[in-house]
């Protein structure tokens, strides 16, 4: 036998109903058989697009040494590439886990309300990536049942700084943001339906570079709204679930995606750039290099490729929008 899950106590154990999220007494769902834990986790997926063309010019001569021209630029789109992503998203990670407890407080006992602050600044964002694909995520609840808020905005923003640095750079991603059962336990790597279905709307529903979100991040968010658990900690969730809800929009088609490049957003990187001592114009550097990423494949590929043409042109036209909704034509 090897599956059970460990819920938080004081939880009832239920049985998933078809489309049913969850809420205060589904958080995990517990199947006492074993030796795998499954839980409830947030999780951003991120495909680079456009690598198999890369990857085509691969060819080299004899012992690396003189390398042809195409192939030059073919490993620096795509082991380049890759590589670049997956650093950035390493060390977000690292420097979003960093607050918390300091280390030299954590076998102090502080009284409940000090005890909370901690816990409240506390994250557990992970990453992993294979291929060209990579993904953030994190626990939704902690082992006593109060959500773990500031790692599911993690994994948010997370997603975000690389979707939105790599089209800045030059790089197309699409990706999606979902929230469903996952389990670490058996491979040493996050596995199930959490990712299958980030999969399934990046690969089949996003269409174009953007990061779709799934009904169960949102309905995630909703709960953490209301949830009525530690005082101290139901107050910061609720506070951190209204700002992810913020940055959240539907699109044209009528699918909820990021908001990257809403108002939102934008302070929130202006606001982090100023802490970590950079000069807010360069949040406002990105977003201008990322629209004319787009604008520029717009028109490289008009005249030649008329999928990539209106992949791109819907991608432009979601900076537009963006710089609309806040009344300006800049950012």
């Amino acid at each position: 036998s090897l599956l059970r899950t460990r819920p938080p106590p004081n939880h009832r154990l239920v049985q998933r109903k078809p489309k049913q999220r969850r809420g205060p007494d589904v958080k995990n769902d517990s199947y006492d058989q074993g030796q795998v834990n499954i839980f409830d986790y947030a999780i951003g997926l991120l495909d680079v697009l456009n690598q198999k063309h890369y990857l085509s010019q691969w060819g080299v001569e004899q012992d690396f040494v003189d390398m042809r021209p195409k192939s030059l630029v073919a490993f620096k789109k795509t082991l380049g590439t890759i590589h670049q992503l997956r650093k950035a998203l390493s060390e977000f990670t690292e420097e979003f886990n960093g607050e918390g407890r300091p280390p030299e407080f954590r076998s102090i006992s502080f009284p409940p309300d000090i005890d909370a602050f901690f816990e409240a600044s506390e994250s557990h964002v992970k990453t992993s990536a294979f291929s060209d694909t990579v993904l953030v995520y994190t626990p939704v609840y902690r082992e006593r049942g109060v959500s773990h808020s500031k790692s599911v905005l993690g994994v948010m923003i997370g997603i975000a700084i690389a979707h939105l640095s790599g089209l800045a750079d030059g790089v197309a991603t699409r990706g999606a943001l979902e929230v469903d059962l996952g389990c670490e336990d058996m491979f040493d790597e996050l596995y199930g339906p959490c990712l299958s279905k980030a999969h399934q709307l990046e690969s089949e529903l996003a269409g174009h570079p953007r990061i779709l979100i799934g009904d169960g991040l949102i309905d995630t968010l909703k709960i953490m709204q209301t949830e009525k658990t530690d005082p101290y900690l139901s107050r910061v969730n609720k506070d951190v679930a209204e700002f992810a809800l913020s940055i959240i929009r539907e699109d044209h088609d009528g699918l909820n995606i990021l908001d990257y490049a809403g108002q939102a957003m934008k302070n929130y990187f202006r606001e982090a750039a100023l802490k970590a001592g950079e000069d807010a114009d360069s949040v406002c550097d990105l977003y201008k290099r990322a629209e004319n990423f787009a604008s520029k494949s717009k028109l490289e590929f008009k005249e030649t490729n008329i999928k990539l043409y209106r992949r791109y042109t819907k991608l432009e036209n979601y900076f537009i929008s963006s710089r609309a909704g806040s009344n300006s034509s800049t950012y």
